[in-house]
């Protein structure tokens, strides 16, 4: 159940400060600090491959979770982890 999932997995991000931190400018020290915020949005990717032949399946899988390790990710905005159903 999709929408169940999506609720826990928010429901963790609320219990877990470390996936709702990003990276900060300090202005005293000119350096990075952690912000740890009270709440993050969070998209949940749902891709259905049903449509495909059973053989094309993990292949295309597989080249869509390679494409979403491939995109740079923004630790100013965050979240620092990246889902996908």
């Amino acid at each position: 159940d999709r929408a169940k999932f999506e609720l826990a997995l928010r429901e963790v991000v609320q219990r877990q400060s470390s996936l709702r931190t990003t990276i900060g400018q300090n202005p005293e020290s000119l350096g990075h600090v952690q912000v740890i915020h009270e709440s993050i949005d969070l998209a949940l990717p749902f891709e259905d491959l049903t449509h495909l032949p059973q053989a094309q399946r993990e292949p295309e899988m597989m080249r869509r979770m390679q494409a979403i390790v491939d995109t740079p990710m923004d630790i100013h905005t965050g979240p620092l982890f990246r889902v996908a159903l």
